[in-house]
């Protein structure tokens, strides 16, 4: 399955032109009413906009050496041409002896 939440956007008309926005504008001022906008489709659509988006803003204020930003691969979506950057927490320390912890790659 292929998202693109994006396509179709028109910036003079946005929250009509997006589909998944659209329905959860309706949804939100009359629940009853429009009850059929709140479907699985629009959810994925808006998930994906929001992984994306998000992706987005970390390439922005993320280095491929910066381990204590979350730029974790996704179980669910996935970028095409995307270069994750991710270290798990418990890789990032190493205890020697029990006693004396440092980062990995900290030479001090």
């Amino acid at each position: 399955m292929e998202f693109q939440p994006y396509q179709g956007w028109n910036t003079a008309n946005p929250a009509q032109s997006l589909t998944f926005w659209n329905g959860f504008c309706k949804i939100k001022h009359s629940r009853y009413a429009n009850i059929q906008m709140a479907n699985q489709k629009n959810v994925l659509y808006a998930l994906s906009a929001l992984y994306l988006l998000e992706m987005k803003y970390l390439s922005k204020i993320a280095t491929s050496n910066e381990p204590d930003v979350p730029n974790k691969k996704s179980e669910l979506f996935e970028l095409d041409n995307w270069t994750y950057h991710f270290t798990p927490m418990g890789e990032m320390f190493a205890c020697i002896d029990g006693e004396v912890c440092q980062i990995i790659g900290d030479e001090n």
